[in-house]
């Protein structure tokens, strides 16, 4: 039996803050940024997708990437760039790999002899 599935994570690292157009705050939404990931026995294999939203602490309205501002997205934009995926969530590919190599490592000091 195996389990598998997605999971999701928020990244931390974003710390920029800017007005709300909707209730004419200062320097009161922040952006976060979700990291969607695929997983084989709840271990991290590789990411899916990266994802933001925006929210503001004063009228709490939050905006998906598609519905923000103009000046807002090119912020968001920006702070996407920066917000980094960890190594952590690609290390199913890493042990894969690790695997592969130790195989062909293997195979070719044996001399394929068995």
């Amino acid at each position: 039996m195996i389990i598998f599935g997605t999971r999701s994570k928020v990244l931390n690292g974003s710390t920029a803050t800017t007005d709300c157009n909707h209730c004419s705050s200062i320097e009161t939404v922040r952006l976060s940024f979700v990291l969607r990931y695929f997983h084989i026995f709840w271990i991290p294999m590789f990411p899916i997708s990266k994802t933001g939203i925006s929210q503001c602490s004063h009228c709490k309205q939050v905006l998906y990437a598609n519905q923000m501002p103009n000046a807002l997205q090119a912020v968001y934009l920006e702070e996407k760039k920066k917000v980094k995926t960890p190594w952590g969530y690609r290390f199913g590919l890493i042990l894969i790999a690790l695997a592969l190599l130790f195989i062909i490592v293997s195979v070719i000091l044996n001399g394929g002899k068995r």
